[in-house]
């Protein structure tokens, strides 16, 4: 599963990037590469995080397993309550579509489980706040700040 982070990067001199783009942080063009919080972001760099994410989860194999793969973080909590917007029925509705078959994309998980209309942005969502908010108990997504 993908895991996001923000990074401030010193690039070595001629490099091109535009603001999409992948880069290794160990790779020939970065020359300093340390991890920051979203406190520190400009507020331009700010504004550009949701544009990053949706471009990101728009490579849509990588996130259609969370559906498939999400498991209990306790007793009474389950991976897929984290989602704005999943209850415990919901919640209930994934697991029991997974049970007849591993979904394949978005749409599908959208297809096959009642009420869930919007699978991708609620994934799109969770990020964003996990991104944003420093104090979240559980993160699924987004690693611990540094």
């Amino acid at each position: 599963m993908a895991s996001f982070g923000l990074y401030e990067l010193s690039l070595v001199e001629d490099t091109d990037l535009s603001m999409t783009d992948r880069i290794r942080l160990d790779g020939p063009a970065v020359s300093r590469c340390r991890e920051v919080s979203f406190d520190d972001l400009t507020r331009n760099a700010a504004a550009e995080i949701e544009y990053a994410v949706e471009a990101i989860v728009d490579d849509e194999n990588r996130f259609v397993d969370f559906y498939n793969e999400a498991g209990p973080i306790t007793l009474r909590l389950h991976q897929l309550n984290l989602l704005p917007g999943i209850g415990k029925k919901l919640r209930n509705n994934v697991l029991d579509e997974r049970k007849r078959g591993r979904f394949k994309s978005f749409e599908e998980v959208a297809d096959r489980v009642s009420g869930l209309h919007r699978p991708r942005e609620v994934i799109v969502d969770r990020i964003n706040e996990e991104i944003r908010e420093a104090d979240l108990k559980y993160r699924t997504f987004v690693g611990r700040e540094a």
